[in-house]
Order: C-alpha cells, then structure tokens, then sequence
C-alpha cells in the first residue's frame, strides 16, 4: 500500500503526495487481475494504512502474515529501518489512503501522547496496531479520497487531512476505543455517501428528492443524512443549497446567464436569491452580473 505496481493494477487510479515536510500521503484505488506481490523498505518512524475496501495479506519483516479484509485501520511503529510485504489475490481490489511519518515527528509528539503505545515500542523493532476504523476515521478517508480541489489549496487540505488522520489514529489505539457503535456507518455506506454527493454534483438545479437521492445512493435517509454530517458537516439541503449558490456564483461571473435564471437555478424566488447571495457572498448577483459584462 505504498505504491501499487501499476503494471499489475487494471485501475491505476493511484497517487503520491508530501503535503507536508513531515509527511508522505498515497491514496486512491487499484483492481488487480493476477495474484500481485510488491513490499516497500521503510526508514524508522510511523506508517498509518487505511483500508476503506480490499482483501490483501501484509507482512512486516518476513514475519507472520496478517490478512486485512474489508475495511481495517493499521498503525505501524518503527523504530529503525524495516519492511513491508503486501500480497493480493487475482481478482481483488483495493481503495486506500496510507500516511508514512518521519522518525521527528514521532520523537517530538507521536509517542509522548499515550502510555500504551509508549510500552508497545519496547516490543520489537516494529510495533503494530490494527483494528477496524471507527467511521470518524473512515470519513476523513473518503474526504481525502474525494478531495475536489487542485494546486495548492489540494495541498493545503491534504495537509491537515493528514495530520487529523494521524491525530485520530493515535487516539484511536491509545485510548482503546471502540468508537464504531452499532449506528456509526460503516466504509462501505460512507462510499455511498460520496456517490450521493456526486449525484448532486452532477446535476445540482435537477437533484431528486431527499428519498429519491437515499435509494438511488442505495441507503435509508436516516443514514445518509447521518453520513452527510459526518462527511460533510451539514445536511443534504445544506449541502445542495450551499452547491447551487457556487453554481449561481459561477454563472454570473462568466455571464454565463442573467440573474433572474441564476434566481431560478438555484431554487430561489428572485427577491430571497438577491438576500441569500448577498449573505453569502457580501455582494449583490446584480452587481456581479454588472462586472462580468465590463
């Protein structure tokens, strides 16, 4: 899971990242048509894997091997150079994001923040944590995962991403918590959040109904207006009326249409778009309108 040879991978929808000087991120998902083998050397310090969905074997130092099947959430401490093996059987696939943080980080706060993890480290070159992700921690998966934004603000959100993984993570092992209730969402339903809010996306002056968007997403609406606050912080219509307002932005900033059909596109008559978009933006659409025509 740090690199998929792409070569084995029939979806090479992977990608590698350093947000931060402390940190590399990959992330993204691979299907794999023939049994693949691949291992990765790794200097002293802390490795975060999280598996949203996939099947594979891992194995640190040649040592036991672990299956991770499904959604699984692994913390891996070392404390000098070491090695990780990943085996996939033809026929699997895989979505994940995986975080490698420096030996400095770790020194400096990582392992100063529990006293379980502080014992584990005096077991072994490596030290290894797994468990399944509570749903907190799938959310900010599938949050990297969709990250819609390009260039530096990408940067900037995989940053802090990165470093509220990594909080959560440690937290999670060193309290021993087991924060996936029975009502929490598991990775797969948080995977069909994310295609309910691409469904929005797609067409947000034509989006269906609350229960329309839930059974076409393929859950009830009380676990995706669950999962679009965990995700999202704000419900389905906060989010969709929150979407059609950057749409109207767009619109009349190009001059790409008139106020009154912005008004309209939006789901607004046009005296509350002209309030509404002033709330939102500290500007009039009329007067927004006006400069894309100078």
């Amino acid at each position: 899971m740090g690199s998929v040879p792409d070569h084995q991978a029939r979806v090479p929808a992977q990608w590698s990242a350093r947000p931060l000087a402390a940190f590399d991120m990959n992330g993204g998902e691979a299907a794999f048509i023939q049994p693949t083998h691949d291992c990765e050397t790794l200097d002293a310090g802390l490795k975060i894997a999280l598996v949203l969905e996939g099947d594979l074997i891992v194995r640190v130092d040649e040592g036991a091997p672990a299956r991770l099947n499904g959604a699984s959430l692994c913390l891996f401490v070392g404390r000098e150079p070491w090695r990780l093996d990943h085996e996939y059987a033809a026929g699997r696939s895989l979505r994940y994001v995986t975080l490698n943080l420096d030996a400095s980080l770790l020194e400096a706060e990582a392992l100063d923040s529990g006293a379980a993890l502080a014992a584990a480290a005096e077991d072994g070159p490596v030290s290894a944590f797994r468990s399944s992700p509570p749903s907190s921690i799938a959310a900010i998966g599938e949050q990297i995962l969709s990250c819609p934004m390009q260039g530096a603000a990408r940067t900037l959100y995989l940053g802090g991403k990165g470093l509220e993984l990594t909080a959560m993570a440690l937290d999670h092992f060193v309290r021993g918590e087991a924060r996936a209730g029975a009502t929490s969402l598991g990775a797969a339903e948080l995977r069909r959040v994310v295609v309910a809010r691409e469904m929005l996306d797609a067409a947000p002056g034509r989006a269906p109904s609350l229960s329309e968007l839930a059974r076409g997403a393929g859950l009830n609406v009380r676990k995706l207006t669950a999962g679009f606050r965990a995700l999202y912080g704000m419900s389905v219509a906060e989010y969709l009326r929150e979407r059609r307002m950057v749409e109207a932005w767009r619109s009349l900033s190009s001059g790409a249409c008139d106020v009154t059909r912005a008004a309209e596109d939006a789901g607004y008559a046009l005296p509350h778009f002209s309030a509404a978009f002033l709330r939102r933006f500290g500007v009039l659409p009329s007067a927004m309108r006006s400069r894309s025509s100078i």
